[in-house]
């Protein structure tokens, strides 16, 4: 299940491939999503996941793109630095060689060398949500609500991993209902605060083909 970013539409488009719409997902008349496979569908307004379309809620990242691939073009970076500031604002989720968390996907073999579609993950980060990555909370019969990605799904058991990475098994007996958020785990504004010198380091690291460590 994808999320997909339409720039010049600015909306977002969910499909989903292989296996299905396996989450039964579904949206109300009044845009919110929501699994269909739960008791709580709508008694109206509701269409299959396959084509839903939402406005995207990142205006003004064209507009950033442009101005941090202008300040990158200006002068080189620093690996080095950057990888102390990839380990303060990412690592907790992702790892990069061999480094950091695994709330979310590693980085390693990501598609880093091509800083537009790198820029936009991180600037809107719901853009596009990796498979099985898609957040989603997941209400237990005893009034819990978990926040986070399914690791595991099925008649038996599911299993939610939280911002804390640790996964919890959970009985199918247990679970209430589980629903998509339609955002991502990762936070927006990763790159606030940042001079442009330092954004220069941090995608010297970032980009790199290597580890830089001191």
């Amino acid at each position: 299940m994808v999320w997909r970013y339409h720039p010049v539409s600015r909306e977002y488009e969910l499909f989903s491939e292989g296996s299905g719409n396996v989450f039964g997902l579904e949206l109300d008349g009044e845009g919110r999503i929501f699994s269909g496979t739960t008791d709580r569908r709508p008694a109206a307004g509701t269409t299959r996941a396959r084509s839903i379309r939402r406005r995207a809620g990142c205006i003004d990242c064209a507009a950033r793109i442009r101005q941090i691939e202008e300040v990158l073009r200006k002068a080189p970076g620093n690996p080095y630095a950057g990888e102390a500031l990839f380990q303060q604002r990412c690592a907790a989720c992702h790892r990069l060689f061999f480094k950091g968390g695994f709330v979310g996907p590693d980085l390693t073999s990501y598609q880093r060398d091509h800083l537009g579609t790198l820029l936009t993950s991180i600037l809107d980060p719901s853009a596009e949500i990796r498979e099985g990555y898609a957040s989603v909370e997941v209400e237990t019969r005893d009034g819990r609500i978990l926040a986070g990605f399914l690791t595991h799904r099925e008649d038996r058991q599911t299993t939610p991993r939280g911002l804390d990475g640790q996964d919890q098994a959970l009985p199918a007996a247990e679970v209430l209902a589980v629903r998509p958020t339609g955002r991502s785990l990762m936070p927006e504004g990763l790159l606030d605060g940042l001079s442009d010198q330092q954004l220069r380091d941090f995608f010297a690291y970032w980009r790199s083909s290597q580890p830089f460590s001191r």
